[in-house]
């Protein structure tokens, strides 16, 4: 019996578990495992649709979205640099939607979103329209061209701008979740805005669709002030976020959404901040607003800005967490500095190495944490974990007894450590039960959309 003779369902279930390549080859023997891996390789080939807003990459998604049954099959676009010259004749490097005649304001040099000035944004829009399972959109600007200060208007776009192109894309569009990941770009197109009423076409949809929401802002974003409204507005509109992940956050975002209504809070499970400068206040505040329903909480990276002292240290808002926060499986905190000007002055979590089995050490769960460096293993001096990561799914009283034990075990760096060498590997056995892993970075927990 040969594959053809299985019944279709079967087929088409075989050939779901294939790769890439093994599905382009079962296509090619016979016209009827071509006819049953269809969905297979559409799911395969065209889930995700990579554009560059250039004038192929639109095209190609045009004829995605113009095919009855792939563009069923799509359920993320990602606005990205394309490198290869199959997939963009521009030079390598050029800028995003490089090919196109970009009509701008001359007042503020934002886009026209007027689809007679700029007629490839409601092209880009109607398209996605009829995507009609897209879920989730994202932004990675891995490496953009910078534009000259005063480009022509033929010139592509930098970063504001392609978040400007995709907000007015997607309006009325109910997506599920969108990613603006921060890239490369260290010098920007400051002056191109993402204009603040620009959020007002997405509220009705997003307010109650939008469920998993990533936003990184770059450091020179963050010392303008005319950047930063809409992105906060965003966070804002979404009524029903159940995952926030921000990067850089200004100290607007803290402000604004510590302000909004408590009618207006969304029922958020997953919250991850990153590379965060502002009072620990400040961030205490905005986990205890989401306290009766957040589960997973991640913190990395957060200093405290001179002038932006509050009086609170660290250790008293992970207490503060670690009591208040009732339904929490799962955190996640790494690299917490009572300021920035001092290196040395960081939590530590070295004594969570020495527990034993009769006290802190819960009876499972997984465990891991991010050393900077080792040298000696002299309690509270020689290890140097800055990091530490408990999850134990269904066993919130564990998580939350965990928390309040590595709370009381933590302790600030002395200004005069010494600095350590060499990195450990592998996995360390805390009293012979748990293995606490060794890792990097902490991963913000994914929902399934």
């Amino acid at each position: 019996m040969g594959l053809c003779d299985l019944p279709a369902e079967l087929v088409e279930h075989i050939a779901r578990l294939l790769d890439r390549t093994d599905i382009l080859s079962i296509r090619l023997a016979c016209r009827t495992l071509y006819r049953r891996s269809t969905a297979a390789f559409a799911t395969a080939f065209f889930s995700t649709v990579k554009i560059d807003l250039c004038p192929e990459s639109l095209e190609r998604l045009n004829r995605i979205a113009s095919d009855d049954l792939f563009r069923r099959h799509v359920r993320h676009v990602r606005i990205c640099e394309l490198f290869s010259p199959e997939q963009c004749s521009n030079p390598p490097g050029h800028a995003p939607g490089t090919g196109h005649h970009w009509v701008r304001d001359p007042s503020t040099y934002s886009l026209d979103p007027s689809p007679v000035a700029n007629p490839v944004i409601g092209h880009l829009h109607a398209m996605f329209a009829r995507l009609v399972n897209l879920q989730f959109l994202s932004i990675n600007p891995d490496i953009v061209t910078v534009p000259e200060p005063n480009p022509p208007k033929s010139t592509g776009l930098c970063v504001l701008d392609m978040v400007h192109v995709a907000l007015l894309a997607v309006a009325n569009i109910p997506l599920k979740s969108f990613h603006l990941n921060r890239g490369t770009l260290m010098r920007g197109w400051i002056n191109s805005l993402v204009p603040s009423n620009i959020v007002e076409s997405l509220t009705p949809p997003w307010s109650t669709h939008l469920i998993d929401l990533q936003l990184a802002w770059h450091p020179v974003f963050n010392r303008t002030p005319r950047t930063r409204c809409p992105l906060v507005d965003i966070v804002l509109c979404g009524k029903s976020l159940r995952r926030l992940s921000v990067i850089c956050p200004p100290s607007e975002f803290f402000i604004r959404v510590l302000a909004a209504r408590d009618s207006d809070r969304p029922p958020l499970e997953v919250l991850h901040l990153r590379f965060v400068e502002t009072s620990p206040g400040h961030v205490q505040a905005l986990v205890l607003r989401f306290a009766e329903t957040l589960e997973h909480l991640c913190v990395d990276r957060a200093t405290v800005p001179a002038g932006a002292e509050d009086g609170v240290n660290w250790k008293a808002v992970l207490a503060d967490w670690a009591a208040n926060l009732g339904k929490l499986q799962s955190f996640a905190i790494s690299w917490l500095s009572n300021t920035q000007a001092v290196q040395n002055d960081r939590v530590l979590f070295d004594r969570v190495l020495e527990w034993d089995e009769g006290g802190e050490l819960p009876s499972g769960g997984k465990m891991q944490f991010i050393p900077r460096s080792i040298s000696t293993r002299e309690p509270g001096r020689g290890w140097g974990v800055i990091g530490l990561r408990y999850s134990n799914p269904g066993r919130g009283a564990d998580v939350r007894r965990v928390f309040a034990k590595a709370v009381e075990a933590s302790y600030t760096e002395p200004a005069d450590a010494a600095r350590w060498q060499g990195r450990p590997e592998g996995e360390h056995l805390i009293a012979g039960r748990i293995p606490a892993k060794v890792v990097r970075i902490f991963e913000c927990p994914e929902l399934v959309l």
